[in-house]
């Protein structure tokens, strides 16, 4: 189970297997084979359109409409970029 903010998000095996990938290499530019290769499997690696479906998906689930979160890179792939950490509530001592 994946949640954002304390919201549990309802993902299928595929999307939530893309996430977990894109979550293992944060910060890093996936290009479309890597992640054709590894998440679909070697049979896969031309079919960027699948990506374009599924990222479209996430984007949606993730409340990350504007790609902020799931960076699209041209050509390229897709990068997560890791939401900075809240910062500590300044002490009143």
């Amino acid at each position: 189970m994946a949640s954002r903010n304390g919201v549990d998000l309802q993902l299928t095996s595929k999307e939530f297997d893309l996430l977990a990938y894109l979550a293992r290499h944060a910060g890093k530019v996936c290009t479309h084979h890597m992640i054709l290769k590894d998440v679909w499997g070697p049979g896969y690696g031309e079919e960027s359109n699948y990506l374009r479906v599924y990222t479209h998906r996430l984007r949606k689930k993730l409340g990350d409409d504007e790609g902020r979160l799931l960076h699209t890179v041209p050509g390229i792939g897709y990068q997560l970029v890791p939401e900075p950490e809240p910062e500590p509530a300044p002490s009143n001592e």
